[in-house]
């Protein structure tokens, strides 16, 4: 049984670490001191604060909580998000015609 919540640990340690991360490249961009150094220290801080607890809590429901946004941010861009695939007439073309 151990085994399995150390799994579901590891889970919940991706789930947090993913919407942290993602948080933080939406707020703070990517390019900037601010943004690197928050990365650095902000999402393992909140990585080991909500394993903590979940550990505290004994309670998989606050584990599952992350899980189940990811699973949500996942569908939403699966389901709900417009693709930008179309394609211009010159990239249709192949680039190397033989005749």
């Amino acid at each position: 049984m151990f085994f399995l919540y150390l799994i579901f640990l590891s889970f919940v340690s991706f789930s947090v670490a993913i919407l942290v991360y993602g948080t933080l490249l939406r707020l703070l961009g990517s390019e900037s001191r601010l943004s690197r150094y928050a990365q650095l220290f902000l999402v393992p801080l909140t990585v080991i604060g909500y394993d903590f607890l979940t550990i505290v809590t004994r309670s998989y429901w606050v584990g599952a909580i992350p899980i189940g946004l990811v699973i949500l941010l996942l569908g939403y861009y699966y389901l709900f998000k417009p693709q930008n695939k179309q394609l211009t007439q010159n990239e249709h073309q192949p680039k190397n015609k033989r005749k």
